[in-house]
């Protein structure tokens, strides 16, 4: 005990194996250097009056016991905050999952608006030619500015828990079909190898 920093007691001794009188010899020799003693013995091998010594540290079954009941509770604990965090990613991902299943109607719908602005805007450029730059930027900022609050509703729709049941209507509503399918072929187009196996 005078030369180790940490000492484990296990033994079937009926009796303390270690006392205060022990424990003050070995710390006399151990230049203000403390103690930990770990008795796991049952009986106990280590006589709990050492506790009262300067710089020694006595820890028991019981104390073990209670350092093991507060870590499974401290785990516990911690398993509602994770199961929550878990809830919370999961409705995140079935959010984004069921947005995906939009996005070629999302897509379509903003390429049919921002056509039939690029078409207006040409249109009435056309009429009003000696319009100046500034005069057709804020013409140009107007009309995206209108798009965008008119688009946002059925976007958000689109994207909100039950945006799937607003995919046909918009589809027909604004003849998208077309679009999506347009918007498919080209995506699908692009993750093609641009060499492709031919088939057998």
């Amino acid at each position: 005990m005078a030369e180790a920093d940490i000492v484990i007691s296990s033994s079937a001794a009926p009796d303390f194996l270690i006392g205060p009188r022990e424990v003050a010899e070995a710390m006399a020799q151990r230049d203000g250097r403390s103690l930990l003693l770990i008795d796991i013995a049952v009986p106990r091998d280590i006589d709990p009056a050492v506790r009262g010594l300067p710089l020694v540290h006595l820890y028991d079954i019981d104390d073990l016991q209670a350092l093991v009941e507060e870590s499974r509770n401290a785990r516990r604990r911690e398993l509602t905050k994770v199961e929550r965090i878990v809830e919370q990613e999961l409705r995140r991902f079935e959010g984004w999952l069921r947005a995906r299943g939009v996005v070629p109607t999302v897509a379509a719908l903003r390429g049919r608006a921002d056509a039939l602005r690029q078409d207006e805007v040409a249109r009435t450029f056309k009429r009003l030619r000696d319009l100046t730059p500034q005069q057709r930027a804020s013409v140009e900022a107007m009309a995206s500015a209108l798009v965008k609050k008119l688009l946002h509703d059925p976007i958000a729709r689109l994207k909100g828990d039950d945006g799937e049941r607003y995919v046909a209507a918009l589809r027909e509503l604004f003849s998208l079909d077309g679009d999506v399918l347009a918007e498919e072929q080209t995506r699908a187009a692009g993750s093609r190898p641009e060499n492709p196996v031919p088939e057998a």
